[in-house]
């Protein structure tokens, strides 16, 4: 059948030009992809077998993440999002560049696509503390506080001295009105962090 033979070919092309650049994962997704559509596919059960043997390498190179860090700090936001949604195509299971793509996001204002970045990246590597914290901060911003306070007990499930997310929890407590709670959670970052300037302002606002 030549109208399926196209899609399938492409579909392998694009499995073999991830295994080339090191990306088996995303490889290997690919390969699934065809055999839920084609469970006889001889060639895509050949690879898939093959491909541990592969190295597998899940996130760019230090020096591009790097750079996108740099980018981001000096506020090159389009940039940001055009190159992290690059990088994504070759490697999809990097938390990293999803967690600096929702960073870009957050920064120019788009909260829903932050906050589904984070929420990739907090799946992709869910015992990391950093996108559970951005994740909480834009649940907060949006108003989603239940939501946002769950994401904050898994900071500190993982990570019990972590001031930012201390900081950042004592604010979505502050519009709960639970003001006591949120004394003790901006003087526990700023025990955590003595020259925590936010926390010290914060703890201001919630007496």
């Amino acid at each position: 059948n030549k109208v399926t033979k196209i899609p399938v070919s492409q579909m392998l092309s694009k499995a073999k030009s991830f295994e080339r650049s090191g990306n088996a994962e995303g490889a290997r997704k690919i390969y699934l992809s065809i055999l839920e559509l084609f469970p006889g596919n001889r060639r895509a059960i050949k690879a898939l077998s093959e491909l541990p043997k592969c190295k597998q390498v899940s996130s760019p190179s230090k020096d591009k993440l790097d750079n996108l860090i740099l980018l981001l700090n000096k506020g090159n936001l389009e940039l940001v999002v055009k190159e992290c949604k690059g990088l994504l195509e070759d490697f999809p299971g990097s938390y990293m560049v999803w967690n600096i793509l929702g960073a870009a996001f957050k920064q120019s204002g788009n909260l829903r696509r932050a906050e589904e970045s984070f929420r990739e990246a907090s799946k992709l590597n869910p015992s990391n503390p950093d996108p559970h914290n951005n994740l909480g901060f834009v649940l907060s911003e949006q108003g989603k506080l239940k939501d946002a306070i769950e994401s904050f007990k898994k900071v500190f499930e993982l990570m019990p001295s972590y001031p930012e997310a201390y900081n950042n929890f004592g604010n979505v407590l502050i519009k709960l009105c639970r003001f006591d709670e949120a004394i003790e959670a901006f003087e526990k970052a700023i025990s955590l962090k003595p020259e925590y300037t936010k926390a010290y302002n914060n703890l201001g606002t919630a007496f």
